[in-house]
């Protein structure tokens, strides 16, 4: 797996010792969701210490943000939400059609939406989009 490598640099590293599991093994989320993360300000001070150690190590976002999200967890027992997510890969991700094709899904998220090139198609057709809130 891509992450590992770095992830086991760290779970070595002495500043991670806080994160250990009691047995002084570390685990790492194999797949979250890693597009978008909103992190209320009561838990900011605490997430900016844990994303700190895995800058430090290079840990790519789609690695980190899974075992960050678990220390505030288990640190401060912060609650997690998942939003539901739209998107497409291939030629046609960020097309009009993938956005078109999740419409009828209740998403809160259209991801990638690139707007450059879509601006006129996007706006044309924004009163058939039911966006949550």
């Amino acid at each position: 797996h891509y992450c590992a490598p770095a992830q086991q640099e760290m779970a070595m590293d002495p500043e991670f010792a806080e994160y250990l599991d009691p047995d002084g093994s570390a685990w790492f989320p194999f797949h979250t969701q890693s597009d978008f993360l909103m992190v209320p300000t009561k838990y900011a001070e605490e997430f900016a210490k844990a994303a700190t150690i895995h800058l430090k190590h290079f840990v790519w976002i789609e690695c980190a943000f899974g075992k960050i999200v678990d220390i505030l967890q288990q640190k401060l027992q912060a609650p997690t939400r998942v939003v539901r997510l739209c998107t497409g890969f291939g030629p046609r991700r960020g097309k009009w059609n993938v956005i078109q094709n999740c419409k009828s899904e209740n998403v809160a998220v259209f991801h990638p939406f690139k707007i450059e090139g879509l601006f006129e198609e996007f706006w044309a057709h924004s009163d058939d989009i039911n966006f949550p809130l």
